[in-house]
């Protein structure tokens, strides 16, 4: 029997040395996240993490059409509120009321398309929300933030 080592999810350098990202020869590719923040008032940290990361532009907070509640409000437009301090906050709900949203070309699309010129996009939502609003992200180069319903706050980048 092998054993496991415990490794923190938010110990994002202990999780890279431990896959030996940085030695030569991988042929893994870099953690690009910056930081993870796993708590009950991770929200509350939000805006500074998305601070740190967004450049000249809007914040585009990007989310599917599933209704989410976090202490009795609704988390998107929460998520939103507590942005706008910041500058100009768009909100964009991606698919179809009632209608699963898919990670396919015309999702991410209309992602890509909100946050074209964006300073930052902040995905709200579970992973296929992230998984398309990463890709709009990459496609746009603009720093990405995720909000997970389960209150966890990654910020990514591309340095």
């Amino acid at each position: 029997m092998t054993a496991t080592t415990y490794l923190d999810p938010a110990d994002l350098r202990g999780i890279s040395d431990s896959l030996g990202l940085a030695e030569p020869g991988s042929t893994l590719r870099a953690i690009r996240m910056r930081r993870i923040d796993i708590a009950e008032d991770a929200l509350d940290r939000l805006p500074d993490m998305v601070r740190a990361v967004m450049q000249p532009g809007p914040i585009i907070v990007l989310g599917d059409q599933v209704p989410m509640d976090r202490d009795g409000a609704s988390l998107k437009p929460l998520v939103a509120a507590m942005l706008r301090p910041l500058g100009p906050v768009h909100e964009v709900l991606l698919g179809e009321p009632g209608v699963e949203l898919h990670a396919d070309a015309p999702a991410v699309d209309a992602a890509t398309g909100a946050a074209t010129g964006a300073g930052c996009v902040v995905a709200v939502g579970s992973g296929t929300v992230c998984d398309v609003a990463k890709e709009a992200s990459r496609i746009s180069g603009v720093p990405f933030v995720v909000v997970q319903t389960a209150c966890s706050v990654n910020a990514f980048s591309d340095d």
